[in-house]
């Protein structure tokens, strides 16, 4: 009986301590969460620093339309008619761009393949970092337009 009480307490002490000390394979699991993660957030990160500027898109669309289709009904021979096309054609390709990468994007779950989410992440910081750079791109682009206006 004396044997079974320290065989059951020697049990007992070996597995407390197992579940205390996180093994290597629980410490790289951990790191690699984290490093998910991190990369994750960088991709939203980027996400909402631009998404309010679609308001700024659709405003500055806006305003140029009006400034073209009054141009065209005054003077549809003007110069800065095809500029004034191009400008409004990049903000409208800016948004849909940001819209694709929305609609495309698929946040990916923990239990998945590390090595494949990472890369999922790190492509999606790439294409969400051209978007943003498209988009800023347009923006200042209109604003330039809009502050000289087309005569």
């Amino acid at each position: 009986m004396d044997r079974s009480k320290g065989m059951l307490m020697a049990g007992l002490i070996l597995l407390f301590s197992s579940c205390s000390k996180p093994t290597e394979s629980n410490e790289k699991t951990e790191v690699s969460e984290r490093e998910l993660k991190a990369l994750y957030d960088e991709v939203i990160d980027i996400h909402d620093e631009v998404m309010p500027k679609m308001d700024d898109i659709m405003k500055a669309k806006g305003t140029l339309q009006e400034k073209l289709d009054t141009l065209v009904e005054i003077d549809p021979e003007n110069k800065a008619i095809p500029e004034l096309k191009e400008v409004i054609t990049d903000l409208a390709e800016a948004d849909e761009a940001m819209m694709d990468w929305m609609r495309n994007f698929k946040p990916k779950d923990e239990g998945e393949n590390h090595q494949l989410v990472l890369k999922y992440y790190e492509d999606e910081k790439v294409k969400i970092s051209e978007v943003k750079d498209q988009m800023l791109s347009a923006i200042d682009n209109a604003n330039r337009m809009i502050k000289s206006g087309p005569d």
